[in-house]
C-alpha cells in the first residue's frame, strides 16, 4: 500500500507521539497537513538545524524517543498488544521517512547507519518487521537518553546527559595498576549483579583518581554501565538520585569529584547516612564513588587530637571519630600515590610512544624534569600536560 504524502496519517500515533513535539515533528505535521512550499520550507530549515536528513531524524527517534513501548522494551519483552501498537507507528513513522521535498529545497544528505536494524530501516519502506530488532537494541542499549549517553550530570533534579565525556580510557592511565585493579573490579562486580562497595579514592592531586572512574564509562558503558556527575553542593542529593536510578536496568555509579567539608559544616551528616546507616537501602545497581585529597574527607584541626590546651569539646576523641566516621562508610578507601622520579619518567615515556613522538629519551626526560620543577611537580597529570605541551609544540594533532 502506497500513501500519499497528505494521505499519512502522521498525527495518529499512538507511542510515538513524542515526536511531534519537536521542531521537525511540527514542520513534517504541518507539511503532510498541507504539503505546501511554506510548509516545506519549514520542514528543510528544521532538518538544517539537527543536520539530519530527514529518513535519518526519524530512525534515531524510533531508537531514543522515550515511550511506553521503549521503556517495556528496555525491562524484557513486550506485551502481543505493545508490539501490535508499535508496528502501527513504525509503519506511519517508515512512510514519512520516504517523503521527499521539492528539487529545489535541499536537505542534509543521508548518513550511512551502523548497527544492523537501522540499516534495514534505511532502504525498507514498512518498518513493521523491525520491531523485534529495534526491541532487542533498546533492552541491550537502553531507552531514551540511557541509551544515547553514557554519562550524565544530575542538574535541577534530573539527569542531563554529556555529549561529549572525557576520552581518557584506562589503557591511557600509567602507574597505581594496584589501585585501578580494585575499582575494576569492584564495577564488574557491580555489573554482574552482586554485591559491590561504594568507594573512595584517596591520594595527592594528579594521580590519577577521578580519570580512573571517568575512563570507567568507556570501557563498560557498552554494557550497561552509565556515570552520573554529582556536584559536592548535590551530595545530599544522593537519596533522591537513588531512587529516580533504583527500578532501571542499567547499572550506575554516582560519581563526587574532589569531595570533602570543612569542620563547621554539618551537611555531611545527612551524606553519611545516605551512604550507610538510613533505614533506606542502597539499591543493589548503584554505587557511589569519591575522589578526595583528603583521608577522612572532614579537615581536622591540630587542636582536635589534643586533650587541653584551648580544646574547648570535653570529649575530643569523639571529635577525632567523627571526622573519620564518614570515610568509614566507604565499604573500600583506594590510595593512589604519587610517583617517584623513575615512574614519572616512566608515565612520559609511555605517552610519548601513544603520541607518537619521536626525539631522543635523553632529550625527552631532560624536558620532563624541567616541567615537573616549573609547573606542577612529579604526578600523572603534570606527565599528561607536558606531553600535551610538547605535541603542541611539535604539531601532532591529538586524535
Amino acid at each position: 500500500m502506497t500513501l500519499l504524502e497528505s494521505e499519512i496519517p502522521i498525527n495518529h500515533l499512538l507511542l510515538y507521539h513524542g515526536i511531534l513535539e519537536s521542531e521537525v515533528g511540527e514542520s513534517l505535521d504541518a507539511y503532510l497537513a498541507e504539503p505546501s512550499l511554506d510548509n516545506a520550507v519549514l520542514l528543510a530549515r528544521a532538518l538544517w538545524e539537527t543536520g539530519q536528513s530527514l529518513r535519518d531524524y526519524l530512525i534515531e527517534a524510533v531508537r531514543y524517543d522515550e515511550n511506553p513501548f521503549t521503556l517495556a522494551a528496555e525491562r524484557g519483552p513486550v506485551s502481543s498488544a505493545m508490539r501490535a501498537a508499535a508496528e502501527h507507528d513504525l509503519y506511519i513513522l517508515g512512510k514519512a521517512a520516504q517523503i521527499q521535498l521539492p528539487p529545489s529545497l535541499p536537505t542534509p544528505p543521508n548518513e550511512e547507519q551502523t548497527t544492523e536494524w537501522a540499516k534495514s530501516l534505511a532502504v525498507s519502506d514498512d518498518w513493521r518487521p523491525f520491531v523485534e530488532p529495534l526491541a532487542e537494541a533498546i533492552r541491550l542499549g537502553g531507552a531514551g537518553d540511557r541509551g544515547r549517553y553514557f554519562a550524565f550530570r544530575w542538574e535541577s533534579g534530573t539527569l542531563q546527559g554529556i555529549d561529549h565525556p572525557d576520552p581518557i580510557r584506562l589503557e591511557d592511565l600509567i602507574g597505581n595498576e594496584e589501585a585501578k585493579s580494585l575499582v575494576v573490579r569492584n564495577t564488574e562486580q557491580l555489573l554482574r549483579g552482586l554485591p559491590a562497595n561504594n568507594l573512595l579514592l584517596y591520594g595527592d592531586r594528579g594521580t590519577g583518581k577521578s580519570s580512573t572512574v571517568k575512563a570507567l564509562v568507556h570501557r563498560f558503558g557498552p554494557e550497561g554501565l552509565r556515570l552520573v556527575e554529582v556536584s559536592r553542593d548535590d551530595a545530599n542529593a544522593l537519596g533522591a538520585v537513588m531512587r529516580t536510578l533504583q527500578e532501571l536496568p542499567q547499572k550506575f555509579i554516582l560519581f563526587l569529584d574532589d569531595l570533602s567539608f570543612e569542620e563547621a559544616e554539618t551537611s555531611y551528616k545527612q551524606f553519611k547516612a545516605i551512604l550507610e546507616g538510613s533505614l533506606e537501602q542502597r539499591p543493589r545497581n548503584v554505587a557511589v564513588y569519591a575522589t578526595s585529597n583528603r583521608k577522612h574527607l572532614i579537615r581536622e584541626r591540630r587542636s582536635d587530637r589534643l586533650t587541653g590546651g584551648g580544646n574547648e569539646d570535653l570529649n575530643p576523641r569523639d571529635t577525632i571519630e567523627e571526622t573519620k566516621s564518614l570515610s568509614d562508610r566507604f565499604g573500600m578507601t583506594i590510595i593512589f600515590s604519587s610517583p617517584d622520579q623513575e615512574q614519572y619518567l616512566e608515565i612520559v615515556s609511555a605517552l610519548a610512544a601513544q603520541r607518537g613522538i619521536d626525539i631522543p629519551p635523553v632529550e625527552l626526560r631532560q624536558q620532563a624534569l624541567q616541567w615537573s620543577l616549573w609547573h606542577n611537580g612529579r604526578s600523572g597529570r603534570t606527565a599528561r600536560q607536558f606531553i600535551d605541551d610538547l605535541c603542541g609544540r611539535l604539531g601532532i594533532e591529538v586524535r
